[in-house]
């Protein structure tokens, strides 16, 4: 792909770009070996560009070692659907629901976003981090763009402490409870209570 310089190359640059779409996904139904087409994708767009846009990749065979593991990754998931396109879908992870830690969510955005285990022994090392733990919190938070869930319970079973908390990260509740528009919600195994009043902190 050529340098961006004026209004003119920009055009052309679309006018490529829609070509090698094109052409891709003919390739792609013709069923060409992947291992062409991923070279086929990093020769267009270049892979000085990759390197420079990303410098992770900077790092010795880095670059080589993640393309030959979505090679790998991608033929596995073609052996399970025989259909290059829905195959395409499942590795982007279209229609599913990702899970990941908080610093993997980082850059990230989702309409909804469900925050499991807001308790102490999640932000274990609270007392001795707050500020990182705060700025963690905070990613968790922003992930969302309309609608964020955080969960909390007493009681985890299959643990060796059994036992939940809320007080060493009580700030972050209270914080919650601060927001416009924040419901708090108790589920018991009787009944279901739906409540704006802040919660008590065990």
């Amino acid at each position: 792909m050529q340098k961006i310089e004026d209004e003119k190359s920009y055009f052309q640059i679309q006018r490529d770009m829609n070509q090698y779409l094109i052409e891709l996904r003919q390739k792609i139904l013709a069923k060409v070996d992947i291992k062409k087409l991923s070279d086929s994708i990093i020769g267009f767009v270049g892979e000085g560009n990759i390197r420079s846009n990303y410098p992770e990749y900077n790092h010795g065979n880095y670059l080589t070692e993640i393309k030959d593991k979505f090679i790998k990754l991608f033929i596995d998931e073609l052996q399970k659907q025989d259909n290059v396109l829905r195959a395409l879908q499942n590795f982007r992870g279209e229609n599913t629901i990702p899970i990941m830690t908080i610093h993997k969510s980082k850059g990230l955005e989702y309409r909804i976003v469900y925050f499991v285990g807001l308790e102490d022994e999640t932000f274990w090392n609270f007392s001795k981090h707050k500020q990182e733990d705060r700025c963690a919190f905070f990613v968790a938070l922003s992930r969302a763009k309309e609608e964020v869930v955080f969960t909390s319970c007493l009681l985890r079973h299959n643990m060796r402490d059994l036992t939940r908390s809320r007080r060493k990260i009580r700030e972050f509740f209270d914080l919650l409870m601060q927001c416009r528009g924040i419901e708090y919600i108790n589920f018991s195994s009787e009944k279901l209570l739906s409540t704006v009043d802040s919660p008590k902190h065990q």
